[in-house]
């Protein structure tokens, strides 16, 4: 006779955040729910799965040219991803008070799912904030299975960049230009494996005339979480205080300035996690005469401005970082132009 599963409140969480993302590494789950008991997280996973409600499958990456498979004989094991069985999804669904419909099946990922899934883990694991996968989503507003579109966190949807050719970028900004068209889709956000990938998708998105979306590396975490959160404009306000003085918001936009900064006339532009549509029609409409003070997030982001958008450099343009860079253009522009 099988042993009656002993239900703890844990055993729930757990549950319905399976069914809430489809997958999560066991690192994530401990990390969340039993930090500083380590021992427990895992006992609670092992007990779901003897109980038929979780089931695992290992996430392994291919190391030395820098793919990420899961190809037999091939792979080096990293982490496993936990998902809901059939079983688990109806007692999910229960707890969540979700019709049960006789259709539950189990969440088993499809291969080429599992290496996004690993990132979004990840991201639940290092930023305090609700994600949910996108799937329900795409089923309520009738977005195509084809589209790419991974996480859903407030009015934020969220995309892992998978493959890093031009083709796949140029059709991913066709799939988004779809999106900006659902009524339903709000904020976009790109993630993306590096830097130097970061700046080669950004060049393309510019040159495609892609829609408004926003471009982060994936591991940036604190960055993620303050444009996820909408802390960015306050932040950069906070950061020209600290190096120009007193700063008032204009009730209404006057003239195109938007802020009195130390008692001059001025106009805040936040340029955090790269909106590539609004900084490719910047030029044309903020001029010097405005004195722009425009925040980015780091010096990573000075340098992404020098090699996609020169343009903006303009003279008298003042930019400013989180992390405490401040330099005109013309220095910034003499900065990060040289080759390193």
């Amino acid at each position: 006779m099988t042993r009656a599963w002993e239900r703890q409140e844990l055993d729930l969480k757990i549950l319905e955040s399976l069914y809430d993302v489809k997958a999560l590494i066991g690192r994530t789950v401990v990390k969340i729910y039993t930090s500083g008991n380590e021992q427990r997280g895992y006992d609670r996973l092992h007990a779901l799965k003897k109980r038929g409600l979780v089931e695992g499958i290992p996430y392994c990456e291919v190391k030395g040219n820098g793919r990420k498979e899961n190809l037999p004989g091939k792979r080096k094991k990293r982490a496993t991803l936990y998902y809901l069985t059939a079983d688990g999804v109806r007692v999910a669904k229960k707890l969540k008070k979700l019709e049960i419909d006789g259709a539950e099946r189990s969440m088993r990922p499809e291969e080429e799912q599992l290496i996004p899934l690993y990132f979004a883990s990840l991201l639940a694991e290092n930023i305090p904030l609700k994600f949910y996968n996108a799937k329900e989503f795409k089923l309520k507003n009738r977005i195509p299975n084809f589209v790419t579109l991974d996480l859903i966190c407030g009015d934020w949807l969220i995309i892992i960049e998978r493959e890093q050719n031009n083709a796949y970028r140029r059709n991913l900004c066709k799939q988004v230009k779809g999106l900006r068209e659902n009524p339903a889709c709000g904020n976009i956000l790109i993630l993306c494996h590096s830097e130097l990938k970061r700046t080669v998708s950004i060049q393309t998105w510019k040159k495609e005339y892609g829609p408004t979306a926003h471009f982060m590396v994936k591991d940036n975490y604190n960055g993620i979480y303050r444009l996820l959160s909408g802390n960015t404009t306050a932040e950069i306000i906070k950061t020209i205080e600290q190096n120009k003085g007193p700063v008032q918001m204009l009730t209404l936009p006057v003239e195109g300035f938007t802020h009195i900064i130390n008692g001059k006339r001025s106009v805040i532009i936040d340029l955090i996690g790269f909106p590539v549509r609004s900084m490719r029609h910047l030029s044309g409409v903020i001029t010097p005469n405005h004195n722009p003070h425009i925040g980015v997030e780091s010096v990573d982001d000075l340098k992404a401005i020098v090699r996609c958008f020169p343009e903006i450099l303009r003279p008298g343009f003042e930019f400013f970082t989180l992390d405490g860079v401040t330099g005109t253009s013309e220095a910034i522009s003499r900065l990060y132009s040289r080759k390193e």
